[in-house]
């Protein structure tokens, strides 16, 4: 479903993806490696939201190299962010219906009715006349959650979503993510949360340096002999 081949991308003289080729199709991946090693600038590439400087990325046949496929690829890989990114003017249906009715043209009384079964989803329905400044984090990552999944991604991309959040808040979100998989849409997921990962990913992607370092079925990337692999994982579970 999604084709990447021989990436490039380069934030001045730092080189963050150095041609970089992986496949994803459906399922949960999860994407870990050390800061820096690319695993968001990957996610902002295939989204259409950092231009790479070499390759292709490959959505569903749409080349992210030609600008008019861009706006679809979007559609098709909706991305969650480490922020939340709400309206703050606006309640809490408004933002998720904002999209529907103005990128796809739904008509707003069908926008309200499907944004209504996503919020239920996140387990928010009761919140819809909210505003974000009046929800915990958590609640507002659960909005952004439900405003990604009404636009009906093949992909949605998930991008250390609950790095701002607190562990008790983490929870919560986390608990709908797992939910969501259950369901079976198919992810990218960009965290550290080991005991997560173990519980819902399909496959692991390990990035180093810009590169695939390791891409395996889940078991047998946490039980593996690789010693940079083995370092990491003991390092993040034992902060």
């Amino acid at each position: 479903m999604i084709q990447v081949r021989n990436v490039s991308k380069s934030f001045g003289s730092t080189n963050v993806l150095n041609e970089l080729s992986i496949d994803f199709d459906k399922g949960v991946t999860v994407i870990m490696g050390q800061s820096g090693a690319g695993k968001s600038t990957l996610l902002r590439c295939i989204n259409g939201l950092e231009k790479i400087d070499g390759g292709d990325i490959v959505v569903d046949g749409l080349s992210i190299n030609e600008k008019k496929n861009v706006r679809e690829i979007r559609e098709k890989c909706s991305m969650v962010f480490q922020q939340f990114n709400l309206f703050p003017h606006l309640n809490v249906l408004e933002n998720v219906t904002l999209s529907p009715i103005h990128v796809l043209g739904i008509e707003k009384k069908k926008a309200q009715e499907k944004a209504m079964r996503f919020l239920e989803m996140v387990g928010l329905s009761e919140k819809i006349k909210s505003y974000p400044s009046q929800l915990s984090g958590g609640q507002q990552q659960r909005v952004a959650i439900a405003r990604a999944l009404i636009m009906e991604p093949s992909a949605l991309l998930l991008d250390e979503i609950t790095s701002a959040l607190d562990p008790e808040m983490t929870s919560e979100v986390l608990e709908v993510i797992e939910r969501i998989a259950r369901e079976g849409t198919t992810m990218l997921v960009v965290t550290h949360e080991v005991s997560f990962a173990r519980r819902v990913a399909d496959r692991m992607v390990f990035l180093e340096n810009g590169k695939v370092l390791a891409d395996q079925n889940t078991e047998d990337f946490f039980s593996s002999n690789n010693e940079r692999i083995m370092r990491f994982l003991q390092k993040i579970e034992f902060n």
